[in-house]
């Protein structure tokens, strides 16, 4: 069976304040062909060809995003909601002609398992994304003295507009993880809303680049005679 073709005429994306998004598909459609074969003891062999029409295919869930123990995403699929307005089958070859026949009840058996499949199917599919979500880098090399973390300190903040991501954004010393003598100071963005994408870096995060360069020896400068010119 493969898939012939497929449209999806209605599709939405929204925000759900405080767990995270919902993903709506409206009125989606598909079309199937595949071969069909029947053999029964050695009397009775058949074989032919079928076509599927599946039709206004709606699709409502909501996808909620957290942070795991490593500051990595983590999604689960909540409140799945789906419904299929038809579906028909059609065989061609063989006996398809008697099979046709108890088309109306074939339909209907189609039409009620394929809409009992689809949420389990996006369960599936949505908890198949966090087998890549575990493989996120959130450490990346900066040069041959430091590195920075990026993870997520908390899990996100989803509000009707917007999604925060509070991310660490601390440098340390490659292979050497020290705090620095001092800590984070709280600090939150202005509203906004005119632009898709705002970044801060708050002081702690250059602070913490100085206080990684400056046990390297890299911020430090010996100065002899032979640099200090005399009048």
């Amino acid at each position: 069976m493969r898939l012939v073709n497929t449209g999806l005429p209605r599709s939405a994306v929204n925000l759900v304040p405080g767990t995270g998004i919902r993903l709506t598909i409206g009125n989606a459609f598909m079309n199937l062909h595949g071969d069909w074969r029947v053999k029964y003891l050695r009397i009775i062999k058949d074989s032919g060809s079928f076509d599927v029409n599946v039709n206004g295919l709606t699709i409502s869930t909501t996808i909620a995003v957290k942070s795991d123990e490593m500051g990595r995403p983590v999604v689960s699929n909540t409140n799945c909601v789906a419904t299929v307005g038809s579906a028909k089958v059609k065989f061609h070859g063989g006996a398809s002609w008697l099979y046709n026949l108890f088309s109306k009840f074939i339909n209907k058996a189609l039409c009620n398992a394929l809409q009992e499949q689809i949420c389990p199917l996006v369960d599936k599919t949505v908890a198949g994304l966090n087998l890549k979500l575990k493989t996120l880098n959130v450490l990346a090399k900066v040069d041959k003295y430091a590195e920075i973390e990026y993870s997520m300190v908390s899990s996100p903040a989803v509000s009707q507009s917007s999604i925060d991501l509070n991310l660490k954004g601390e440098f340390y010393n490659i292979g050497k993880h020290q705090e620095p003598p001092f800590t984070p100071a709280a600090f939150s963005l202005p509203s906004e809303n005119n632009n898709m994408l705002y970044m801060a870096l708050s002081a702690f995060t250059a602070n913490s680049a100085a206080f990684v360069y400056n046990k390297a020896g890299v911020l430090s400068l010996y100065i002899t005679d032979d640099m200090v010119n005399c009048c």
